[in-house]
């Protein structure tokens, strides 16, 4: 069984609304990651820091449930033709990047068919069965693969294939281009600020596509490679939750016994709540 280190005040926003709780909106939430991820840019680096930072900056077309159900996220809804060859994707409306510039279905085609393929052996693999992919307009994406591939349908979430602006890297050495550094994408929270060494900093993102989200104002990833140090940031609540790489069974056991602090246990994995 899991166990989690979970601060009282915190609490998913989906789990709040499910228990009749609406969300408080503002506040900032400093958590720890480490090690300290070497870029921010998911795809560009696939190591559990850059996701568990890039996972709040960048996102998918689809999401997925604990049993691996997809789930709508930048795609609203999908079709998968009679044969499992072509599979067609309805987009978000109205999304936008960080920078201001509307995501289109070009932005869609351009993530799967050129930036993953080329950055991303886990997506490569996959990608590769893609006979052609299509804009068929601007919030339409239509993939028909050469054969089919029933597990397809579980590439599209923001670990595996992050949808990245066209705009920033068409042309471009994909590993070098100046927004590998000052990444942009679609999510809640847009780069501000990163102190290597010491910590990372996300701001809200204003112009979300999701009405009224995100609730906090920032989030503060303390970079923290000692694990008493840690375990004191927990314990003292100068950090309200570890992530999934700077949790261990000691620490929970610990922090477990503090005031300011509490354990849940779900599933397979350490993991922050």
């Amino acid at each position: 069984m899991a166990t989690a280190i979970v601060s009282p005040w915190l609490m998913r926003a989906g789990d709040a609304l499910a228990q009749g709780i609406q969300p408080k909106r503002g506040g900032t939430l400093t958590t720890i990651v480490n090690p300290e991820p070497p870029v921010l840019h998911v795809g560009v680096n696939n190591q559990a820091p850059t996701l568990i930072v890039g996972g709040k900056i960048f996102q998918g077309l689809l999401r997925y449930s604990a049993k691996l159900e997809p789930m709508p996220e930048l795609a609203k809804s999908w079709e998968v033709s009679a044969d499992g060859l072509e599979y067609t994707f309805h987009l978000q409306e109205n999304v936008k990047f960080h920078d201001g510039q509307p995501m289109t279905a070009e932005d869609v085609v351009f993530s799967i068919m050129k930036f993953h393929m080329e950055v991303s052996p886990r997506a490569r693999g996959v990608f590769a069965r893609i006979k052609e992919g299509v804009a068929v307009d601007a919030n339409t994406v239509k993939f028909v693969l050469s054969a089919p591939f029933e597990p397809f349908l579980l590439m599209f979430d923001v670990t595996v294939s992050a949808i990245v602006p066209k705009h920033l890297f068409d042309g471009q050495d994909y590993r070098q281009a100046p927004a590998v550094q000052k990444p942009i994408g679609t999510g809640p929270f847009r780069f501000v600020e990163w102190q290597r060494g010491n910590f990372i900093r996300l701001e809200r993102f204003d112009g979300y596509w999701k009405p009224g989200q995100p609730y906090l104002d920032s989030i503060i990833y303390r970079v923290v490679p000692d694990s008493q140090s840690r375990r004191l940031a927990l314990e003292t609540g100068r950090c309200s939750s570890p992530s999934r790489t700077t949790s261990s069974p000691s620490t929970c056991r610990r922090c477990a016994r503090a005031p300011t602090s509490r354990c849940r246990r779900r599933g397979g994995n350490i993991s922050a709540r």
